[in-house]
């Protein structure tokens, strides 16, 4: 499909209604790529903001993709936020800069954690996950690429998310039990639909 194809096919009200499926916890992913999307680059903005509004109407979080479009998305984000009050979300596999995260943080987005931050390349984003707000920070694979070290160059895979979590907090000086329960914690903060179908369980199980 090109990407206006996909434009004609899927609207706000087609997001809206994937959402109401009980195993969709997030709008997304979605967001702006201007690394591989130069050539859509209205196409990709018109789409991330049927995704924004889509989130305004569910009220559920946005789970987003950023590379080289910092600017345009924190203008539709800050769109959405002037139309909708507020938005949660998350800046997944983030890999942005200080400046980039303290936009976000001013929305009270999330940033994720992937196996770069434990690159020497990864150093500058390492950084910014030392000083972020803990009850906002996630961790995540990033499945199949991005693999931590000492894994780097194999095909990523969810148990090593546990090297990731060691990076993290090495940085911040916790625990990694520590960084496991503030991270897992946040994830059902932000995932509240997840948060109701665990305590669901729960309650069942009871």
């Amino acid at each position: 499909d090109s990407a206006k194809a996909k434009l004609a096919r899927i609207g706000v009200a087609e997001i809206v209604q994937a959402a109401e499926n009980p195993y969709a916890v997030a709008i997304g992913e979605c967001g702006l790529d201007y690394h591989y999307g130069a050539d859509c680059i209205a196409e990709q903005k018109e789409m991330f903001a049927r995704h924004i509004e889509a989130a305004g109407i569910t009220g559920l979080p946005l789970m987003i993709h950023q590379r080289e479009a910092e600017a345009d998305m924190l203008e539709l984000l800050r769109a959405g936020v002037r139309r909708f009050g507020k938005l949660t979300g998350v800046i997944h596999c983030f890999t942005s800069t200080q400046a980039f995260a303290d936009a976000v943080r001013e929305f009270g987005f999330y940033i994720s954690a992937s196996g770069i931050v434990t690159f020497k390349s990864g150093a500058a984003v390492a950084e910014v996950f030392k000083s972020y707000p803990a009850d906002r920070i996630l961790i995540e694979t990033d499945s199949p690429y991005l693999a931590p070290v000492p894994y780097r160059g194999k095909i990523n895979e969810p148990a090593f998310v546990c090297k990731t979590a060691e990076k993290i907090a090495a940085i911040r000086g916790l625990t990694v039990e520590e960084t496991a329960r503030i991270t897992t914690d946040n994830f059902f903060n932000l995932y509240q639909k997840a948060a109701r179908r665990r305590s669901d369980t729960g309650r069942a199980r009871a």
